[in-house]
């Protein structure tokens, strides 16, 4: 321990036990209460730059706060290691993708961090934050005429041979094929295939099933549709209304695929086994979807399940709100 470490007044040394020990929600907390106080210690704004997104779900909530206090412009001035720089990735693609709290608008020094940054990937090995970091830069430069520097950098480094054949050698891999679906898409390479073949071995996988159902291609859409009515046990899945708010046990991943995909569908691309099931879902929030998609849609092109499954979450429905979605669907079934 140094002795500037020793010398940490108690409020911040403590402050900082707690960020480094929290995860999830309570680190988004600990470190807020702990970049509140000025004139950090050297050893915490090291720690906030490389470590302090670690173990968030979203960085973004604490992205601003970490460059901020950390002195993210100060710190790139210098000898970057490793850590350094990927800690700064992740902080920028926080920034730029944006959220509820401060982004990248609201860091003065972010264009110049960016092209910084940028610069310094250009002598580096390619890695998952480094790729993401830089196709998530070119998505955001692009928008902005002023920033045509910064996107001309993500071009180039997104152009690298060595870049794209670390990326479509990573696709392959379930855990960074997600992180990487930018970074290919803006190199040109098919993401969706490579997380088709991963849905093959992980069919109940929902973030899978969200990203690859966000496509614009009519046949892939219509494929990963028919695999979902083929793989997911919809009879489990349509139990019966209940005012539930998240899935649980070992039905959890189906649920949440079932969820994302019926929150996606379209009278042109409709599923009856998908929404029949649905409307008979435990859970509120993939209810509410079924309705939606049913209120988007000519009752004509329903189907005899769904309009079963209608009247008896209509019968059922133990929430007030999405009681009246069902009656209102139900009297347009009739009068049609």
């Amino acid at each position: 321990m140094s002795a500037r470490f020793r010398r940490m007044p108690p409020p911040i040394l403590d402050l900082w036990r707690d960020a480094r020990a929290a995860s999830g929600w309570d680190k988004v907390e600990a470190i807020g209460r702990l970049t509140a106080h000025d004139d950090l210690p050297a050893e915490v704004r090291d720690w906030l730059l490389r470590h302090g997104c670690e173990g968030v779900v979203m960085p973004e909530f604490v992205a601003h706060a970490c460059a901020t206090s950390g002195r993210l412009e100060d710190e790139l001035g210098g000898l970057v290691d490793d850590a350094l720089l990927d800690g700064a990735c992740v902080i920028l693609a926080a920034l730029v993708n944006g959220g509820p709290v401060e982004d990248i608008d609201d860091y003065e020094p972010g264009p110049r961090v960016a092209a910084c940054v940028l610069d310094l990937l250009a002598d580096r090995a390619p890695n998952v934050v480094r790729m993401r970091a830089a196709a998530d830069l070119l998505v955001w430069a692009e928008d902005y005429e002023q920033h045509v520097a910064v996107a001309e950098r993500c071009g180039r480094l997104l152009g690298w041979d060595e870049a794209r054949r670390y990326v479509a050698a990573r696709l392959q891999r379930r855990d960074d094929l997600l992180p990487l679906w930018s970074a290919a898409e803006a190199m040109g390479l098919d993401a969706w295939e490579a997380g088709w073949r991963q849905l093959q071995d992980h069919p109940h996988d929902p973030e899978l099933h969200h990203q690859l159902a966000r496509t614009r291609r009519r046949e892939r859409r219509s494929r990963l549709i028919a695999f979902a009515e083929r793989t997911l046990p919809l009879e489990q899945l349509a139990s019966g209304p209940e005012d539930r708010r998240l899935p649980t046990g070992e039905l959890r991943d189906a649920a949440l695929t079932l969820d994302s995909l019926v929150q996606r569908m379209r009278p042109s691309l409709w599923s009856e086994p998908l929404v029949a099931t649905a409307l008979l879902s435990p859970l509120t929030s993939t209810r509410s979807g079924a309705l939606a998609a049913l209120a988007a849609t000519d009752p004509a092109a329903w189907g005899d399940t769904v309009e079963a499954a209608l009247r008896r979450q209509a019968a059922e429905e133990p929430v007030a709100a999405v009681r009246e979605q069902a009656a209102a669907q139900l009297a347009r079934l009739e009068g049609a």
